[in-house]
């Protein structure tokens, strides 16, 4: 069974390549799905930790 179809240009997060980056993502959903924040809010706070954990892992 396949889960995942590939479509021209639409590959899988790149969140889901780094464990930092994964927990981010992971805990956006969670927020999210547990109406714990706004979708909007969520997204303004996952750019910000994607931001931070971005520039430990190029550092």
């Amino acid at each position: 069974m396949q889960i995942l179809e590939s479509k021209p240009g639409l590959e899988l997060s790149p969140y889901l390549e780094d464990p930092k980056l994964q927990q981010v993502y992971d805990q956006t959903i969670d927020k999210i799905s547990y109406n714990q924040q706004t979708v909007d809010q969520a997204a303004k706070e996952m750019y910000t930790n994607l931001q931070n954990v971005l520039s430990q892992i190029t550092k």
